[in-house]
């Protein structure tokens, strides 16, 4: 089972060679050969990548993300980011395109991206891989969005060949800029999405004696790396949260998981709306 597989530009993640499909799975030119996992995905994280034995997420929290994804709480965040990138891809669409989601967690922005972008009907389709460096995230992904194609590797060694990424997102995750930069040609872009200044304000105020208003990352790394801004958008909704378990799962997803477990007045949030803040910014190559 290939999924999307065979049609992504992969890259060996020891050497950089363009990798071609085998019986198997995948090898270069050199004769790196990677398996397909069972679910149909390829597991492309060398041994000397990993800074652990089982590095990213754990399945309990991929587990508490898809619950929370699935409530449908972050509709109207990947609604926007999607429509974003149709609005980018649509105005090139007489170029093939291939997006990347760098840190795709268990999937769910990366389908809704690839399943609006197919409605599109563009001239030359747009091929999706996700890419996380946790196992039981792409385990995830693969089992239940097997149409698409998915991939265990780092942000900072996506597997894909130099110049193929037209677009990099990035939703929640961790950026690296110069490794994308030397990945990507000009004109191409990167979707990033970080927390804003008041994401989850009213779940912060429970668990911290005092809140912090953080600034949203500024822009220094990737402009040393080559890029300029091009968008910016803030993000804002409110939603209301059902259960006590959909608040421990919104916790478990974010940095603040680690407070969760002193917290005793969580259910107080069920059924009041809680602030939802993110800023969606657009980077193109220069």
């Amino acid at each position: 089972m290939l999924g999307m597989l065979h049609q992504i530009p992969l890259a060996c993640p020891i050497d950089g060679l363009p990798l071609v499909k085998t019986d198997a799975g995948f090898k270069c030119e050199r004769n790196h050969h990677f398996d397909l996992a069972r679910h149909g995905y390829i597991n492309l994280l060398p041994v000397h990548y990993k800074a652990s034995r089982d590095p990213g997420d754990s399945k309990d929290m991929i587990a508490a993300r898809r619950n929370v994804l699935e409530a449908g709480i972050y509709q109207p965040l990947a609604t926007a980011v999607s429509q974003c990138i149709n609005d980018h891809v649509f105005n090139t669409s007489d170029v093939a395109h291939m997006i990347t989601d760098a840190g795709c967690g268990d999937g769910y922005y990366t389908a809704i991206i690839a399943d609006n972008l197919a409605a599109l009907e563009l001239q030359h389709p747009v091929t999706v891989l996700g890419v996380d460096i946790s196992k039981w995230a792409i385990i995830s992904a693969a089992k239940k969005y097997k149409h698409l194609a998915w991939a265990v590797a780092t942000n900072k060694h996506l597997p894909v060949i130099s110049g193929k990424s037209t677009v990099i997102t990035s939703l929640f995750g961790f950026e690296c800029w110069q490794p994308w930069a030397q990945l990507q040609t000009r004109g191409q872009l990167v979707v990033v999405v970080d927390a804003g200044p008041e994401h989850l304000l009213q779940i912060r105020e429970q668990i911290y004696n005092e809140v912090l208003i953080h600034s949203i990352p500024d822009n220094s790394e990737a402009i040393a790396a080559g890029y300029e801004q091009i968008q910016q958008l803030e993000i804002n909704f409110e939603k209301v949260i059902e259960t006590p378990q959909l608040v421990h799962d919104i916790i478990a997803m974010t940095p603040h998981a680690h407070r969760a477990n002193s917290i005793q007045d969580l259910p107080q949030l069920t059924q009041k709306p809680v602030q939802f803040n993110a800023v969606l910014r657009v980077y193109r190559r220069t």
